[in-house]
């Protein structure tokens, strides 16, 4: 199993934590709770609940089975890193530890 480093953990956490917020964001603007959400994707609500609270990071395939369920396209869920987003900063330094490589 690879080892991550601590900015790639970062990262990843971010990444989970950001996906998480923008289902929350489009489940609360059309009314979905977790369990119809979970009935709508075939994932056990237990499941559901881990990812919508950015306990667990998604599959592409979940991800995909969300935003169907969600009648949203998929981008819609993965956030867009951009100057006014707090998580630029994270993202910049993980770039720049690349690039030092």
């Amino acid at each position: 199993m690879k080892k991550y480093s601590a900015s790639e953990m970062e990262l990843y956490l971010l990444l989970t934590r950001s996906i998480a917020l923008q289902i929350q964001k489009v489940m609360l603007k059309k009314k979905i709770p977790q369990f119809v959400l979970a009935q709508k994707t075939g994932l056990t609500q237990g499941h559901v609940c881990y990812i919508v609270q950015g306990e667990r990071p998604v599959s592409l395939e979940g991800l995909r089975l969300i935003a169907k369920a969600l009648e949203v396209p998929i981008t819609k869920l993965v956030p867009k890193y951009g100057p006014q987003d707090t998580g630029t900063k994270t993202v910049s330094r993980y770039a720049k530890s690349k690039r030092k490589k």
